[in-house]
C-alpha cells in the first residue's frame, strides 16, 4: 500500500490539523535493530544488506513483496515484469508479458477470451496475490491479478479511451482494491463488487491532476499537484475533501501510514504526523517511494542518484542507511517494499539491495 518544492514553517502551521492515517495491518515477526540506528542492518559487525542482480540487469522502479515470499518488480515504463522467487537464496527472473494470457470475464466488454498487456503501469497485492495496472491495446486499461501462476483479469474499461488511463493502485490487506485516474474518478472493488465512480474534487481547479494513492479500512487518499501546489485528499463517499494543502510544493509522491502516523513525501522533503502534530524535514531532498513495518522504521528512497538517496526514519529523525555493500555512486535506487521489518528489498537502475534476517 502506489507514489514539491520546500516546506516552510508556515506550511507546517497550515496542517496542524487533522489528517489521520489508519493502520495497515503489517506483519512484523521482529525487528532487526534499535530505533537510534542509522546503520540498520549491521549486526554485530555483519552486514545483512546483500546486493542482488536484477534478471538480465533491467534497471527497476516499482516492487511489491507477497506473504509467500516472492517480490514482483517493474522497470522500463512497465515492460519489464521480474519475480524474485521464494526462500533466502531466491533468484530473480524475467517474465515475458507476452506470456502473460489472462482470462476476460463473459461480461467484460472484449470480443476475445484473454488478453496480453502492452504493460504494466504499478503492481500491489494482498497475501500472496498480486494485482496489477494493466495497458492493452489501443490504450484500453485493466486490472489483472496473479494467483500462484494463474493470470485472470479482474475488471476491464467498458468505455476504453486515453483519458481514462489509470495511474495508481493500492490494495488493501483486506483484499480492496482502488485505481486512480487523473482526472480523479476512481475505480473500486470493495465488499464484492465493483464501482467505476467519477469523484467530485471539492476546493481544487479542473487542472489539479491526481497524483499517488493510499488506501486501508475504508480510508482512501490521494494527492494531487497544479503546477507548484500540492495536497492530500481523503476520499468522502462520492468526492475528494482536501486534507494537507499547500502552496509551496510541488508534488506529494509517496504516502504511508499506520495506527495514526502518517508520512507524505515529495521532492524538497516530508511531513510526518505524530501525537496530533504536523512536522516538516526538509533536509532530504526527495523522495519518491516509502514503506515501513511500525511508525519507528520507515525507509525512504529518493530516485536521484548520489549519496544518501536511502534513508530510514526512526520516529524522531531520518538518517542515511548504510548499506554496506558496494553499488555504483550513480545508483538511483527508486522504490522500496518489504513483507517485515525483517525481509526488505530496494531497486534501482543499478540492481537490488535485500535485507533478510
Amino acid at each position: 500500500m502506489y507514489w514539491m518544492a520546500r516546506m516552510s514553517p508556515s506550511w507546517c502551521a497550515s496542517v496542524l490539523t487533522s489528517w489521520v492515517l489508519l493502520g495497515c495491518g503489517l506483519d512484523e515477526p521482529s525487528d532487526v535493530a534499535a530505533d537510534d540506528e542509522s546503520d540498520l542492518g549491521k549486526a554485530d559487525g555483519v552486514v545483512k544488506w546483500h546486493r542482488e542482480a536484477a534478471a538480465n540487469g533491467a534497471a527497476l522502479d516499482q516492487v511489491w513483496g507477497a506473504s509467500d515470499g516472492r517480490y514482483f518488480a517493474l522497470g522500463n515504463e512497465g515492460k519489464v515484469l521480474q519475480v524474485r522467487d521464494r526462500g533466502r537464496l531466491g533468484t530473480w527472473r524475467a517474465r515475458k508479458l507476452t506470456d502473460i494470457h489472462a482470462e476476460i470475464d463473459a461480461d467484460a466488454a472484449y470480443e476475445t477470451t484473454e488478453i496480453s498487456p502492452k504493460r504494466l503501469k504499478a503492481v500491489s497485492g494482498h497475501g500472496e496475490i498480486a494485482v496489477f495496472l494493466a495497458e492493452l491495446d489501443a490504450g484500453q486499461n485493466a486490472i489483472l491479478e496473479l494467483d500462484g501462476e494463474q493470470w485472470s483479469v479482474l475488471w476491464a474499461d467498458p468505455q476504453p479511451g486515453p483519458d481514462r488511463g489509470l495511474i495508481a493502485l493500492d490494495v488493501t490487506d483486506a483484499g480492496a482494491i482502488y485505481a486512480l485516474r487523473a482526472d480523479w474518478s476512481l475505480v473500486s472493488f470493495t465488499e464484492g463488487d465493483w464501482r467505476d465512480a467519477e469523484i467530485q474534487i471539492a476546493d481544487v481547479g479542473p487542472t489539479f491532476e491526481a497524483g499517488t494513492l493510499w488506501a486501508d479500512d475504508g480510508t482512501v487518499l490521494a494527492s494531487g499537484t497544479e503546477f507548484y501546489r500540492s495536497g492530500i485528499y481523503r476520499l468522502d463517499d462520492t468526492r475528494w475533501v482536501a486534507e494537507i494543502t499547500n502552496q509551496n510544493t510541488e508534488s506529494f509522491r509517496a504516502l504511508w501510514g499506520l495506527d495514526g502516523f502518517g508520512i507524505a513525501a515529495g521532492n524538497d522533503g516530508v511531513a510526518t504526523r505524530a501525537n496530533g502534530a504536523w512536522t516538516a524535514d526538509d533536509e532530504l531532498s526527495t523522495l519518491r517511494s516509502l514503506w515501513g513495518s511500525r511508525k519507528t522504521n520507515v525507509y525512504g528512497v529518493s530516485g536521484v542518484s548520489g549519496d544518501n538517496t536511502f534513508h530510514r526514519f526512526n520516529g524522531y529523525t531520518w538518517k542515511p542507511v548504510v548499506h554496506g555493500v558496494p553499488v555504483a555512486a550513480a545508483a538511483r535506487w527508486m522504490a522500496v517494499a518489504g513483507r517485515s521489518a525483517s525481509d526488505i528489498v530496494v531497486v534501482g537502475d543499478r540492481g537490488i539491495l535485500h535485507y533478510r534476517k
